[in-house]
């Protein structure tokens, strides 16, 4: 679900009705729940690894804080079970391709087949980010956070799960914290928070623009004269730029909204 799409226009009004609705103690859950249907719109089976990733750093720090003499094991701990993830859904088939280009030079020709694999939307952002949370704590930089709901939520907050930017736990935690009281104000915050996400969205289509004269350089870069070359090479900077720093202010805008910044 990207922030420029009908389908998030829908998930903000409903979302924002409900908040207006629902009991104070229950608003931490009514976000997280909405996190991880904002996350399992790509499909429902990457659910099952943002939530082992988040319920393993979560257990690991709340295990292994009280011995500051094993910090290095929960360290590791929390490196094999987060990296393993990343690596096996984003470079195994990097991994293969290499290899099999190995065993050709070294004419051995059997090459091993690619797996298909479907790639989990945001699985960098919100690995590194849960690990960085466990390097925090077990290093003494963070107290653990006792809240699994609110831990969850920290690690899934859907304005910036699925793109970033990633968060370091000492600045989203306590943003998180007092999120109930936050959205009494929030009608105060809408003007701010609706120029962020317009400064964003306008960046975003700006980059769209740019796209046809950036794709077709490099689609056939051997004819493209010296101006055209000029031309795409610039196109492509700017577009990788508007696409980045829109969705970057577009999740300001959304995550401010809700009183976090």
């Amino acid at each position: 679900m990207l922030f420029h799409s009908q389908e998030f226009f829908y998930f903000m009004l409903i979302l924002l009705g409900l908040v207006l609705f629902t009991p104070q103690f229950l608003v931490a859950w009514l976000l997280l729940a909405a996190s991880y249907i904002f996350y399992g719109w790509s499909g429902i089976f990457f659910l099952a690894l943002l939530l082992i990733s988040s319920v393993t750093d979560y257990s690991i720090a709340r295990l292994f804080s009280p011995r500051p003499e094993w910090w290095k094991r929960g360290i590791a701990l929390s490196a094999l079970v987060n990296f393993s993830f990343l690596g096996y859904f984003k470079y195994s088939n990097f991994f293969i391709e290499n290899l099999n280009s190995a065993s050709q030079a070294m004419g051995w020709d059997m090459p091993l087949p690619l797996m298909k694999i479907a790639l989990p939307v945001g699985i960098s952002f919100y690995t590194f980010q849960s690990f960085a949370y466990t390097v925090d704590v077990l290093t003494g930089k963070l107290p653990a956070c006792r809240s699994l709901p609110r831990f969850l939520l920290f690690v899934s907050w859907f304005p910036q799960l699925v793109a970033g930017p990633i968060m370091r736990a000492g600045d989203l935690l306590p943003e998180l914290q007092n999120i109930e009281r936050k959205l009494r104000s929030m009608p105060e915050r809408v003007p701010a928070a609706a120029a962020l996400f317009a400064e964003g969205w306008l960046r975003k289509a700006c980059a769209d623009l740019l796209a046809p004269t950036a794709d077709a350089f490099f689609n056939a870069p051997a004819t493209a004269t010296g101006a055209e070359a000029m031309f795409g090479i610039i196109a492509f900077g700017l577009q990788i730029y508007g696409d980045f720093s829109g969705y970057t202010r577009m999740a300001q805008g959304a995550s401010w909204l809700f009183g976090v910044r």
